[in-house]
């Protein structure tokens, strides 16, 4: 008893950005990125530049 492989996990409830998390200093959800290249996976924020909506 007490031999042999484990295997660990976490379920946890979705987060909340706006409730869950508390910082010192103001901070953005996602850090400003200076693009070289196109974008290959665009950011859930940066979808409305991408396709705009006519």
């Amino acid at each position: 008893m007490g031999d042999g492989a484990l295997i660990c996990g976490e379920v946890s409830k979705v987060n909340d950005d706006n409730t869950d998390n508390y910082f010192a200093e103001p901070t953005a959800r996602f850090a400003d990125i200076e693009e070289d290249e196109p974008i290959l996976y665009p950011l859930c924020n940066e979808y409305d530049n991408l396709f705009p909506k006519n």
